[in-house]
């Protein structure tokens, strides 16, 4: 009977933790998102967009890779679940 009920007992331990830590993965998934935007924002408004599209035109193919690279990079990091 005691093993029935330890059995019963860990699997709703399991089923607690496994909420739990899909709260915290949810909550460092938005923060992240957050922080990434927060970061995007401030390149942004440092950043002399005359400057940048003068270096794209003289150098397209590397910028191509530079942004291929970036967002594979980003689709790995947020497509992790």
């Amino acid at each position: 009977m005691t093993d029935t009920t330890d059995f019963t007992k860990i699997k709703e331990d399991i089923s607690n933790l496994k909420n739990d830590l899909s709260g915290l993965i949810k909550l460092l998934e938005k923060e992240g998102l957050e922080n990434l935007k927060s970061a995007i924002n401030d390149v942004k408004n440092k950043c002399d967009l005359d400057k940048v599209d003068q270096a794209v035109k003289k150098n397209p193919k590397e910028s191509v890779a530079i942004a291929f690279a970036v967002g594979a990079f980003l689709a790995l990091l947020l497509g992790r679940k």
